[in-house]
């Protein structure tokens, strides 16, 4: 079901004016900026397990490249507006399209991001989804 959280949320992103790409999977090249790339950070299982569902909340990481490189004094006015933008965005947008009860951006680190050692200027975004699926447990 993680898949289909990320893909709900990329679905999300590409609603963000600004936004090049969003991606589901880790591409090759980060060449068209500005773009997000969405993957699992961690997860954690209701425990003790209730009849009949599982609970379980994803944290997902959204890596915002907005730069190749540079200084992020200069790049400032590029990043900040995607803040609240973002974090809006996603407020508006709490099922992903009906993947999941409910989620939310729970924290962000602005700065370098570093891919296959090359620095990009950009924001690393954790949103936190909770999913609750039907399961039958068998003794």
């Amino acid at each position: 079901m993680v898949d289909a959280i990320i893909s709900g949320a990329v679905v999300v992103q590409n609603t963000i004016a600004g936004i090049n790409q969003a991606y589901t999977d880790m591409p090759t090249s980060l060449g068209n900026l500005p773009c997000f790339v969405t993957y699992p950070a961690k997860g954690n299982l209701e425990w003790p397990r209730k009849g009949m569902v599982r609970t379980v909340t994803h944290d997902l990481h959204m890596d915002l490249y907005v730069q190749k490189g540079g200084d992020l004094a200069s790049a400032d006015r590029l990043l900040k507006p995607f803040l609240d933008t973002v974090i809006n965005t996603f407020d508006q947008n709490i099922s992903l399209g009906g993947n999941c009860v409910t989620s939310g951006v729970i924290d962000y680190e602005y700065g370098v991001l570093v891919v296959a050692d090359v620095p990009y200027l950009g924001i690393k975004f954790t949103l936190r989804v909770v999913e609750m699926a039907q399961v039958i447990y068998h003794a």
